[in-house]
């Protein structure tokens, strides 16, 4: 029985979203149903609950064959130190690196010392690869970048899996109590509901609008994969009273991107008497008035949506149509969304290129007038992201700081937004307390 270690390193998050933290359990729920004589741990160290004692204890005491290291712009903090640890108490374990950082820039982690790195495809399959090369059983890893004879050798292209291929985590390994923690504060609402548990389904994968700002279509492909309405029906019907979740959380870039999909599922989840509270992110564009109601019927109890910012400037290349939003489209939602009781959460993007702090903060403005929830990041350009950076440059790209192009004084204003005082949220329905 050979011992399989999925991990992320201990960080403090730049903010806390459990979907991002899925693949951890994703990754090794699949390499148990895919692979015979292993036995597989998954450990979130980034949710907070452990110590590098405890952590040395687990590398020193199982002789994993092979450890997955979940990377992000947040784990990469740690990620030195970490690699110190295994090095050190677990010499002969091979090392994989996976995750949204190193798949933007594989280049960039092959100047440590490890044994592989996931460069494209879906994570899981990709990892599957790895330990089937290490096993001998496969002489080159799909998906993979390797190390070999003192030199890297690049796989062959990876492989985005069919919504059939599909694993579903073990509930029971996901540290559900120390994430409902994470989302007690009122600044950190946007993501979660406090004091509930929250089930986290992942609906889709891929998005085709490929938004340079956002790294899902880089990450999962630009072709939209997703749960079938029946699928995830018998998902929730399966697990949320069994666990005693108390509302589900569905994790796609553009939940209701099929709206004869979305309809379909709404009308399933009343037809089986499912009156389970959710919650979803889309976008204007793709957010209909009778898709909210047939949303609203099936017991949808918060939308997010894309504004980023309401502008008409046409010299904004990094946005494409679909996300210049007007003002009236928004009004419209807002107007059905209060009348059906479904809470509106607004993403908005500041330091966008083009767009002034004067503009963004008549945004806020607009917006703090309709009392909704508003959830503001910074502009991250990913594609400046290069593998001359350091570890400490690389973990900025976390959407939460602004680049040298603004002065003190716009830096002052534009992050009084996200971390002063600017902000007065509309509070999370009692009902939902």
């Amino acid at each position: 029985m050979d011992n399989i270690l999925v991990i992320n390193s201990p960080y403090v998050p730049s903010y806390f979203n459990a979907g991002h933290h899925l693949p951890i359990f994703e990754v090794g729920e699949y390499l148990r149903k895919n692979s015979k004589n292993i036995h597989v741990t998954c450990l979130d160290a980034g949710a907070l609950i452990y110590t590098w004692k405890e952590l040395g204890d687990y590398f020193y005491q199982n002789s994993y064959k092979m450890i997955a290291i979940m990377i992000d712009f947040d784990t990469s903090d740690n990620f030195e130190r970490m690699l110190d640890y295994i090095k050190e108490l677990t010499p002969k374990s091979k090392i994989l690196v996976f995750g949204r950082l190193c798949k933007q820039i594989p280049e960039f982690f092959k100047k440590f010392n490890i044994d592989g790195i996931v460069t494209d495809g879906d994570f899981e399959f990709s990892v599957l690869q790895f330990w089937k090369y290490i096993c001998g059983n496969i002489n080159i890893p799909a998906g993979c970048s390797f190390y070999l004879n003192g030199e890297w050798v690049n796989g062959s292209k990876g492989k985005y899996l069919d919504v059939t291929e599909w694993v579903f985590p073990d509930l029971k390994e996901i540290p559900f109590e120390c994430y409902s923690k994470l989302y007690l504060k009122d600044s950190n609402k946007f993501c979660g509901i406090p004091n509930k548990k929250e089930l986290v389904i992942h609906v889709s994968r891929g998005c085709p609008i490929n938004c340079k700002f956002c790294d899902v279509s880089e990450m999962q492909g630009t072709v939209d994969r997703r749960l079938s309405p029946d699928m995830l029906c018998e998902y929730i019907i399966e697990n949320f009273t069994k666990y005693q979740f108390e509302y589900v959380s569905m994790y796609s870039a553009i939940f209701t991107l099929n709206k004869e999909w979305t309809i379909k599922f709404c009308e399933l989840m009343q037809k089986k008497g499912l009156l389970i509270p959710w919650k979803c992110v889309t976008t204007i564009e793709h957010l209909s008035l009778d898709c909210i109601e047939k949303m609203a019927k099936a017991n949808c109890i918060r939308i997010s949506i894309g504004i980023e910012n309401f502008f008409e400037n046409e010299k904004i290349l990094a946005f494409p149509e679909i996300k210049k939003n007007t003002i009236e489209k928004f009004e419209k939602i807002v107007e059905i969304c209060k009348h059906l009781n479904v809470e509106l959460n607004c993403f908005v993007m500041l330091g966008i290129p083009g767009i002034s702090v004067e503009e963004s903060m008549k945004t806020i403005e607009k917006l703090n007038k309709y009392n909704v929830r508003i959830r503001p990041t910074i502009y991250t350009p990913y594609y400046e992201m290069n593998s001359d950076m350091q570890l400490n440059e690389l973990s900025k790209f976390n959407r939460q700081l602004l680049g040298k192009s603004f002065s003190y004084e716009e830096k002052l204003k534009l992050y009084n937004i996200i971390f002063g005082d600017v902000l007065k949220n509309k509070k999370v329905d009692k009902s939902l307390e």
